[in-house]
């Protein structure tokens, strides 16, 4: 019996990389999945090595970023396994460079496909959800959020869905849903293609070492919701929610002179670090 037996799951972005990695876990672990890609050839490839190892998975080929297909991705699990149980809004693009280059397409790709195609699949799974009782969904943010050299763009689009979990986890939690987040770091094609200097890339996991975390995240077993998690070479890390302290610097009445003195005083060096 494994942890997501009986379970229906969605996979978006499966046909490789990450999301390959945890469609095979999950059907390992006793899912029937729904391989969501945009490439024909690799999620059909993909259901293909769960059916030869005696699991059960459809293809979905088609875009997150398209509000229609995103509601049959979602339709098609419950079509084919009568629910959805589990979503992981792996699918995402990635675009590095000179952040003085980058252009509206680039802009626009990016948040087309994983903002929007991550809240998309989200919304029609969690409105699927509700209606069965319950369920549970995995984004897929980065640490490029907490700011990285030319990954801009991108960031923003992954802090985007660290503050989409935050929202949903506070929204969903009363109809027995629970939004967690990966922030994931492997060897995967996207990061290969897009280098970031001073990362020694034999150094990182390989996916399948990164799937055990998504597994359990889509299980019933998960009982907290709204935090980003990260398994890191042999760590496994919860990220500190972003927050003000309780109790900060009091004044009557405020100048700028007064915000300088006391955040020169208060932060010196920090208040200028990146």
């Amino acid at each position: 019996m494994g942890i997501l037996n009986n379970q229906a799951v969605v996979i978006t972005g499966a046909g490789g990389g990450l999301g390959r990695s945890y469609a095979l876990a999950a059907a390992a672990a006793g899912a029937a999945v729904v391989v969501n890609d945009i490439d024909r050839d690799r999620a059909h490839g993909v259901v293909a090595e769960i059916r030869a190892s005696g699991g059960r998975a459809e293809p979905y080929v088609g875009s997150i970023a398209n509000w229609d297909e995103a509601a049959a991705i979602v339709g098609q699990c419950v079509e084919c396994f009568g629910a959805i149980d589990a979503l992981v809004n792996n699918a995402a693009i990635m675009h590095m460079g000179d952040v003085l280059a980058d252009t509206e397409a680039d802009y626009r790709a990016l948040v087309e496909t994983n903002l929007l195609g991550s809240a998309f699949v989200g919304l029609h799974a969690a409105r699927a959800m509700v209606g069965s009782g319950g369920g549970r969904i995995v984004n897929v943010t980065s640490t490029a959020h907490l700011g990285r050299s030319g990954t801009s763009a991108y960031a923003a689009t992954k802090g985007a869905v660290s503050s989409l979990t935050y929202g949903w986890a506070v929204d969903l939690q009363g109809h027995g849903i629970k939004v967690n987040a990966i922030a994931p770091s492997a060897r995967t094609p996207m990061l290969e293609a897009n280098p970031i200097a001073g990362i020694d890339y034999s150094t990182l996991p390989s996916p399948d070492e990164i799937a055990p975390l998504a597994v359990y995240l889509m299980s019933d077993r998960v009982a907290f919701t709204g935090r980003v998690l990260r398994l890191e070479k042999r760590d496994l890390k919860v990220m500190n929610l972003p927050s003000f302290p309780e109790r900060g610097v009091g004044r009557d009445t405020w100048t700028a002179e007064d915000v300088a003195e006391v955040l020169e005083q208060h932060l010196g060096e920090r208040a200028t670090e990146v």
